[in-house]
């Protein structure tokens, strides 16, 4: 994803390593898009072009960044293509993740956005359930296929205080456009952000 020089730091990949991928496999199991392949059948590049008469931002929290992508199957079915804070990966132990809110805390960074641009190699997190109680997450490859994505941004304009980080005031309601797309497929597969609404 393109932001501003000052962003360092956007999504978290999911790329499951074999070892996860086996012990994910092993703890728990409830198939959500019918038998995925176990590994990526390709990428395809999502590009969100933005308006060059709006200014658009986030406030970026220390435990994660902000979500402007999200991704359904052709019939429908919203894919979790990103992990969140502090979520568990599904294993034979059932190990619940360390949370800590401390990293959580403070106001945040706030963080121009130029465009938005995301490369996706069909990996997703189906939810289920260790032991009886404790949710957990399986990584998974969509097959190949149609999909359609929705790509979000928030107008807004950033200040600077005379002491601290940046930050985003949100002008408006976040705006969204919604483009189909084949994976693997020919990319960028490009959106612009319609203007004035």
């Amino acid at each position: 994803m393109r932001i501003a020089p000052s962003a360092a730091v956007w999504f978290a990949r999911l790329v499951p390593s074999a070892t996860v991928m086996a012990l994910a496999l092993g703890g728990c199991n409830s198939g959500v898009l019918g038998d995925p392949p176990p590994t990526s059948p390709g990428t395809v590049t999502l590009r969100l072009r933005l308006q060059s008469g709006e200014t658009f931002c986030d406030q970026v929290q220390p435990c994660g960044g902000a979500s402007h992508v999200a991704i359904r199957t052709g019939a429908g079915q919203w894919l979790r293509t990103e992990a969140g804070w502090c979520a568990t990966p599904c294993s034979s132990e059932c190990p619940r993740s360390p949370c800590s809110t401390i990293a959580c805390a403070g106001p945040g960074t706030g963080v121009e956005l130029l465009e938005i641009v995301q490369t996706w190699d069909g990996a997703y997190l189906e939810s289920s359930v260790c032991g009886e109680t404790i949710a957990c997450t399986i990584p998974r490859f969509a097959p190949p296929g149609h999909f359609v994505a929705r790509l979000c941004a928030t107008p807004g304009a950033l200040s600077t205080a005379s002491a601290g980080p940046p930050t985003c005031s949100a002008m408006a309601e976040a705006k969204c456009v919604e483009v189909p797309f084949d994976l693997p497929g020919p990319s960028p597969v490009e959106a612009v952000l319609p203007s004035g609404i």
